[in-house]
């Protein structure tokens, strides 16, 4: 610990309205005293959530929780926020508001001091006048006017023992030691120190049944929430076990849905909080299934998604962005994207022999966009795709295709894929000198687009009398 910290942390001292605040965490109780040392009148306190938490020991996440229930509960003032620094005070009405804890408190010392200290003296009966008068005068008739201690000490002796019964029949009631009895009285040993428990008998002790989480009444599917149950499982993504407390957790979650009141309470954007038909849920679990079973779809690692439930589907509160809280409202707003188009994600390559031939034509024939722009991930995706796309369009025109080792030798190739990839670069360059205008226009895209695949490429393979 550094000779700063132990400087600031040997002064906090937490306030009786803090430290009682039932409301309020231990984090809240000594970051409060940190925040009342760290501010001043000018500039008041600015230290940030990582600052205060290597302070505390604690997380940034803790720190900023514990800032905002202290704003919530009135004992700090948010001065400013500009996004980046946050300034904020001590409220000083903060004594006056909990100002009944400190009051209660009190109250709760008083009560415990009347309750474990005895009384010293008892009131008693003043003997009478003339009896003392008449007891001193024998006395001092028998004894020469001297005092008899063992008569003094008897007394006081008694006085002890009437104040002990009183005590005890004040604790435990007059019946607590049952009818008088011929033998003496032994005496009560009472700990102070305790408070009082009194054990009830063991006729009277009733066990308080124990309620387990498995014990739950499973929640009832109507025909709307099983028509969307039914749509999930169909797409083949994880289905809940029946009458299990997750699959009724997901059926509360899409009850309240199609109500409009999952997102009540639970997001800050008014935006989102209203009702969702049964089409936009449809809509929400197919784009949702694209990306967690289409290999053709961001992302690549698609292991999590896999394991994702029809309940963390609509709403996971364990996740600690709101942004990230429902995946139902990223997959409803925000279609999947393919890896063709994906700037992040590199799509698997089946046939890597093919992409390198177009990634080199490429960039071959576009040299000047390379050094200017470079050659990006979705450039790649793209010529990958392409050679997808050729090789579907071999294994589905087999029949039609003549592909000799003559037309192979000819062009430079060995196998008919490079062969189907070499002439479709032959195609593209074709149009390109005949059309200078496309130049600018052209994009990788084109190597895998429909009218490619359908038009160009056939093309050159009748006139290259390879394709019939």
């Amino acid at each position: 610990m550094s000779e700063k910290t132990r400087f600031y942390l040997d002064q906090l001292t937490v306030p009786i309205e803090v430290l009682l605040n039932k409301e309020l965490d231990k984090t809240c109780c000594f970051l409060f005293p940190l925040i009342k040392l760290l501010d001043n009148s000018q500039r008041h306190c600015f230290a940030s959530n990582f600052y205060l938490s290597q302070l505390l020991n604690t997380s940034e996440h803790n720190i900023s929780n514990s800032v905002s229930l202290l704003i919530k509960q009135g004992y700090v003032d948010l001065v400013s926020f500009d996004g980046r620094t946050r300034v904020i005070k001590i409220n000083k009405d903060y004594l006056t508001t909990h100002h009944h804890l400190k009051i209660e408190s009190d109250n709760r010392i008083d009560t415990l001091k009347n309750t474990e200290s005895l009384p010293s003296t008892v009131d008693q009966p003043l003997p009478d006048k003339n009896t003392e008068t008449e007891g001193e005068n024998d006395a001092a008739e028998g004894e020469g006017n001297s005092t008899d201690q063992g008569s003094i000490d008897q007394s006081i002796k008694e006085i002890k023992d009437n104040s002990l019964k009183n005590t005890v029949d004040q604790f435990y009631g007059t019946s607590y030691c049952g009818e008088a009895s011929a033998s003496p009285r032994k005496k009560i040993k009472i700990d102070r120190t305790k408070p009082l428990v009194i054990i009830p008998e063991p006729d009277k002790i009733f066990s308080k049944p124990i309620i387990r989480k498995s014990h739950f009444v499973p929640k009832k599917k109507s025909e709307v929430v099983k028509e969307i149950f039914d749509y999930w499982a169909k797409k083949g993504l994880p289905v809940h076990e029946e009458k299990s407390r997750s699959e009724s957790t997901a059926i509360y979650y899409l009850e309240e849905l199609l109500n409009g009141t999952l997102f009540k309470d639970r997001f800050r954007d008014e935006g989102v909080i209203r009702k969702y038909s049964v089409r936009e849920i449809k809509q929400a679990i197919d784009n949702f299934a694209l990306k967690a079973r289409n290999p053709d779809y961001e992302p690549t690692n698609k292991d999590w998604l896999r394991h994702v439930y029809l309940n963390t589907f609509f709403y996971n509160p364990k996740i600690g962005t709101e942004e990230k809280k429902s995946i139902f409202l990223d997959s409803l707003f925000n279609k999947p994207v393919m890896l063709a188009n994906s700037r992040i994600f590199a799509a698997k390559d089946e046939v890597p022999h093919i992409t390198n031939m177009l990634v080199d034509w490429y960039k071959r024939v576009f040299r000047n966009r390379i050094e200017s722009v470079g050659f990006s991930i979705k450039n790649r995706n793209d010529c990958v795709y392409a050679g997808k796309e050729l090789k579907n369009f071999l294994e589905e025109n087999k029949g039609r295709l003549n592909l000799n080792n003559d037309s192979k030798r000819i062009h430079g190739q060995h196998d008919d894929l490079s062969l189907l990839a070499f002439l479709l670069t032959k195609a593209m360059d074709k149009e390109l000198r005949e059309n200078e205008g496309l130049y600018p226009v052209f994009h990788t895209g084109w190597l895998h687009s429909e009218r490619t695949i359908t038009e160009r490429l056939p093309k050159i393979l009748r006139e290259e009398r390879i394709m019939k």
